[in-house]
C-alpha cells in the first residue's frame, strides 16, 4: 500500500507536408508542378523509446526541375536527430553559414533542416529546403521521443494524415507484447490513417513492477542513461463503501464547481455495481451531504451535483476534521472501505502525521485516495501530510489539471487502484516513469538517447561540466537554434574531402543551385507575462483586517462588556492562501464566548482572489494584534499592525498602518486621536435630578 506521483510523459507525433516550390527560374510560389507523393512512418519501441521515421515523398509532374519547402511538425519534447534525402544521409551543420552558387569542384547541396519557434501548443517546428530534382525525391526525418506509460501500455499519437506505416514493440524484459492497436484498430502489420490523429498503444503483458535500464555510449567516459518504471495493474476497486471528502472551501472557485461535478461523476461511474456512497463537504467544518449510505447511481450523483451547487463556499480547509468525520462514517463498514479526497491541495500547515492520525483505521481496512485539482500555475501547496497519509492506509495521489479533465478522466479506473513503488518511485496503477541521466560508464539494453539526455542537463555552476556539455552535444548534436542538418553534395571534384571535414566540425558553406526562397523572420507569438506578485501585500491586508476584522471585532466586544468586565490585547493567527483564510486561531482573552466570536469574525474574512494565471501562490501567515478596552465609558478597539513571517515581510513591503499623530509623552491624548472603526451612537443622556 503505498502513495504516488504522477509523471506525465510525452506523446509522440511526428509529420511532414511540402508547402511550397521554386527554382527554374521561378520564385517561391505555392505547390502547383510538385505534389505530396504519399508518407510511411517507420516505428520502433525499444522500451518506452520511439525510434521514428517519417519518409515524405515529393513527386513533380512538370517540365522544370524545382525545388521544394517542407513544413516539419514533431511532438513536444522529441528531438529530431537527423535526415536523409533518398539514400544520402544529412551531416549536422552549425545554423550560422554563408551560401554560395554550386561549381564544378563542389556540387549543390541537396537538402537543408533548421529549427523554426514551436508552435502555439509546444511542438517543435522545422523547416526543410529541398533543392531542384527530377521526377521525385524522398525526404527522410530521423526522430526520437519517449512514448506516454498508463493503463498497461506504451502510448503515442501520430497526427492526421493519410500515410501508411509499421510498428515493431521490443517490450523491456518481464513484459510482452499483448495487443497492439493504432487509431482503435488492431494491427500486426502496416496499418493506414485515415486523416485524423491516430493513438498507438502497445498494450503488455506483466504480473510485477518493471524496471527497464537502456544506455547509447557519448564518449569519453559518459554514458546516456534512461530508467523506465512500471507499476502493475493492481486489482480493480471493490470496496463495498465509498466516501467522497470534497473540498468546499473558498479557494475551491478557482477550480470551478462544475471541474468537482466532472470529477464525482467520473469517479460514480467507476465504481462496482454494488457499491454504497456517501459524501462530505467540508471547510472550516465537515457536513454530510446524504445523511445515509446510498447506492452509486445517477439518482445520488444528481444528490451530491445539487448540493454543491447549494453550498457556499467559505473559509478554513480543515482536512483532519474531515478525515475524523470519515473515520466515523466507516468504522461500522464490513470488508474494505475507499476515502477518496477531491481538494485543490490548498489545506494549510499541517503536521507531516496529522492526516495519518485523524483517519485513524487499520490499514487493511481503508484505501485513502487524492484527486487534486490545479487551476494555472497553481499546484498543491503542501501535499506531503496527504501522501504521508496514502502511504500509510495504501491508494493513490493524482494531481491533474482542471482545464485538462476531459482527457484525463479517461483513466479514473487506474486512479483508483492501489499504487506501487518502483525503484524508489511511487506510480499509480499500470503507469510508467522515465527518468533520464547523464552517467559514467554503466550497463544497459542499446537505446538512442543521447539527444534526449543531453537536452535535459543542466550543469549549474559545474564550469567543467558546462565544457564537457559542448563537447558531448557536437559529438551528438539535434536540430535547434545551434545545429542544423544538411545533406552535403556526392558531385564534384572535393566533395568527399568536404563532407569528411565538415562531419568532423569543419567549417560549412552551403552550396546551392537555385537560392533559397526569401523567408520573413520569425516573431515568437506574444504571451500574456507571468509576473511573480501575490494577491496580497500590505496594504491589502491592512484595509482587510480595518473594514472587515475590526468593525467585526467591536460588535464581539460590545455583546460581552455587558455581561462581562473584560479588557486586553487579542492575538490573531491567520494563514491566508488563494482567497481564503485557510486556518485562524485567536490568543483571546478568556471568555468562550467572546474568543469564538472573534475567531468567527477571523473566519468571515473575505482575502482577495487571486489570477491563477498572473498572481504567485502565496501564503501569507499573519500576526495580528487587537486591544480592547473601556475608554470614557465606551468600548474601544485599538488595531495593531499585521506581522507576517512567510513568505511576505510585511514591515518591508511599502505601506503600514493609517498615519496616526501620537505626540511621545502625551498622556492626556495617547491614542493620537483614534476612534472605534465603526460608528457608536452616543449614550442617552443622564437624567436631570429633581
Amino acid at each position: 500500500m503505498r502513495k504516488v506521483l504522477v509523471l506525465l510523459a510525452v506523446s509522440a507525433t511526428a509529420h511532414a507536408e511540402p508547402v511550397g516550390e521554386f527554382g527554374g527560374g521561378l520564385a517561391y510560389r505555392p505547390l502547383s508542378q510538385l505534389h505530396a507523393g504519399g508518407c510511411e512512418y517507420q516505428l520502433e519501441l525499444r522500451g518506452a523509446i520511439v525510434d521514428g521515421w517519417l519518409r515524405d515523398r515529393i513527386d513533380s509532374t512538370g517540365p522544370l526541375a524545382l525545388g521544394a519547402i517542407d513544413e516539419l511538425v514533431l511532438p513536444r519534447g522529441a528531438k529530431l536527430v537527423g535526415a536523409r534525402l533518398d539514400a544520402n544521409p544529412a551531416t549536422a551543420v552549425p545554423t550560422q553559414y554563408t551560401a554560395e552558387p554550386a561549381n564544378d569542384a563542389v556540387g549543390a547541396d541537396p537538402a537543408l533542416v533548421t529549427a523554426l519557434l514551436p508552435d502555439e501548443n509546444g511542438h517543435p517546428r522545422f523547416r526543410a529546403i529541398i533543392a531542384p530534382f527530377g521526377r521525385s525525391t524522398t525526404l527522410a526525418l530521423h526522430f526520437t521521443a519517449i512514448a506516454d506509460i498508463h493503463g498497461g501500455a506504451l502510448r503515442f499519437t501520430l497526427p492526421a494524415s493519410t500515410c501508411t506505416g509499421t510498428v515493431k514493440v521490443t517490450p523491456g524484459p518481464g513484459a510482452t507484447l499483448a495487443r497492439l492497436r493504432v487509431g482503435n484498430v488492431d494491427t500486426k502489420g502496416p496499418f493506414e490513417l485515415n486523416a485524423a490523429d491516430a493513438e498507438i498503444v502497445a498494450d503488455l503483458a506483466y504480473g510485477r513492477p518493471l524496471l527497464w535500464s537502456q544506455a547509447e555510449p557519448l564518449g569519453d567516459g559518459f554514458v546516456a542513461r534512461a530508467d523506465t518504471k512500471i507499476a502493475p495493474l493492481a486489482k480493480a476497486p471493490g470496496a463495498r463503501r465509498v466516501l467522497l471528502l470534497i473540498d468546499g472551501s473558498r479557494s475551491m472557485e478557482l477550480v470551478g464547481q462544475p471541474a468537482v461535478a466532472q470529477v464525482v461523476h467520473a469517479i460514480g461511474a467507476a465504481l462496482p455495481a454494488q457499491a454504497e456512497v456517501e459524501a462530505v463537504i467540508f471547510d472550516r467544518t465537515p457536513s454530510r451531504v446524504l445523511g445515509s449510505w446510498k447506492p452509486a447511481d445517477a439518482t445520488t450523483l444528481a444528490a451530491i451535483d445539487t448540493a454543491l451547487h447549494a453550498h457556499v463556499p467559505g473559509n478554513g480547509s480543515d482536512a483532519v476534521a474531515a478525515l475524523a468525520l470519515a473515520h466515523n462514517l466507516i468504522a461500522d463498514t464490513r470488508g474494505e472501505a475507499m476515502v477518496i479526497m477531491i481538494t485543490d491541495g490548498a489545506l494549510g500547515t499541517l503536521e507531516s502525521g496529522a492526516l495519518t492520525r485523524a483517519l485513524d483505521s487499520r490499514e487493511l481496512a481503508v484505501d485513502l485516495h487524492a484527486i487534486v485539482l490545479d487551476r494555472g500555475h497553481l499546484t498543491a501547496q503542501s501535499p506531503e501530510p496527504l501522501r504521508l497519509a496514502i502511504a500509510h492506509y495504501g491508494g493513490s495521489y493524482v494531481e491533474v489539471g482542471a482545464d485538462e479533465l476531459t482527457g484525463a478522466l479517461a483513466e479514473i479506473d487506474t486512479w483508483l487502484r492501489p499504487s506501487a513503488t518502483v525503484g524508489g518511485r511511487t506510480l499509480l496503477a499500470g503507469t510508467g516513469a522515465v527518468e533520464l541521466t547523464l552517467a559514467h560508464a554503466t550497463k544497459g539494453t542499446a537505446a538512442p538517447i543521447a539527444q534526449l539526455v543531453l537536452a535535459q542537463v543542466d550543469p549549474g555552476d559545474d564550469a567543467d561540466l558546462e565544457k564537457q556539455l559542448v563537447t558531448l552535444t557536437a559529438r551528438h548534436p539535434w536540430a535547434n537554434a545551434d545545429y542544423a542538418f544538411s545533406v552535403l553534395a556526392t558531385k564534384g571534384k572535393v566533395a568527399r574531402a568536404r563532407r569528411d571535414t565538415v562531419a568532423g566540425g569543419g567549417p560549412f558553406t552551403r552550396m546551392v543551385e537555385a537560392p533559397d526562397p526569401p523567408f520573413p523572420p520569425e516573431v515568437a507569438p506574444p504571451r500574456s507575462p507571468y509576473v511573480a506578485a501575490a494577491s496580497i501585500d500590505k496594504q491589502i491586508l491592512d484595509t482587510l483586517f480595518r473594514l472587515q476584522l475590526q468593525p467585526a471585532a467591536y460588535v464581539c466586544y460590545q455583546r460581552a462588556i455587558g455581561r462581562a468586565t473584560l479588557a486586553g490585547t487579542v492575538a490573531f493567527h491567520l494563514e491566508i492562501s488563494r482567497g481564503e483564510v485557510t486556518t485562524a486561531s485567536v490568543e483571546g482573552l478568556g471568555d468562550p464566548t467572546f474568543d469564538a466570536c472573534i475567531l468567527d469574525a477571523a473566519y468571515r474574512l473575505v482575502p482577495p482572489m487571486p489570477d491563477p494565471a498572473y498572481n504567485s501562490d502565496d501564503r501569507s501567515i499573519v500576526n495580528y494584534p487587537l486591544t480592547f478596552q473601556i475608554h470614557e465609558q465606551h468600548p474601544l478597539v485599538i488595531p495593531g499592525d499585521a506581522d507576517s513571517s512567510s513568505p511576505l515581510d510585511i514591515d518591508a513591503i511599502k505601506g503600514g498602518p493609517p498615519p496616526r499623530h501620537v505626540t511621545p509623552g502625551d498622556t492626556k491624548n495617547p491614542l493620537g486621536g483614534l476612534r472605534p472603526t465603526v460608528n457608536v451612537p452616543p449614550p442617552p443622556p443622564a437624567k436631570k435630578q429633581n
